[in-house]
């Protein structure tokens, strides 16, 4: 008996110490880029990664993201940077066509709604998405001259995490 409470305390306390963790980094964060003319806020502390890759048409390209992973939520705002355009080759639907493409085959699925958003007075496009996985995508993305934002969640179909993800779309504001 005595080493049945001690393994339970034990796991009690593995437990509150895991459940600590994503509470700490549930705690909603701010993203600011001055650079990119825009903020979001997202629920946690996200993980950035910045890559630059060359393409023969288009040149350079970096890559920025900020990735919150929390317990079956994750959500990712990515700045893609036509480091040597003026402009993004082709026009708005060019790039929602990709967009498109990449969620399905990336997430698998069907989406199951998409259409235009508009965040103050930049135009988006919205996808909604239900994965191979099961899980629900939702994706905006937004053309800024030589810059491409994407703002996406991928959840599990619960009302909290639905809330979650509206918070982060409502969030998003360019300056």
């Amino acid at each position: 008996m005595k080493y049945i409470l001690i393994i339970a305390f034990a796991f009690a306390g593995y437990e509150y110490v895991k459940t600590a963790e994503l509470r700490a980094n549930s705690t909603p964060k701010t993203i600011s880029s001055t650079d990119y003319n825009f903020q979001v806020t997202l629920p946690g502390t996200p993980k950035n990664n910045v890559k630059m890759v060359n393409i023969a048409e288009y040149g350079k390209i970096k890559s920025t993201s900020y990735t919150v992973n929390h317990s079956d939520l994750t959500c990712t705002a990515s700045i893609t940077h036509y480091v040597e355009q003026v402009r993004i080759p082709g026009d708005f639907y060019d790039q929602v066509d990709v967009a498109k493409r990449d969620l399905i085959d990336g997430f698998g699925g069907t989406i199951n709604h998409e259409g235009i958003v508009y965040n103050g007075r930049q135009k988006g496009y919205e996808f909604n998405l239900r994965s191979r996985n099961n899980l629900l995508v939702r994706s905006q993305i937004y053309k800024q001259q030589n810059n491409l934002l994407n703002l996406m969640c991928q959840y599990p179909n619960e009302d909290d995490s639905k809330l979650i993800v509206d918070n982060v779309m409502q969030s998003l504001a360019f300056s």
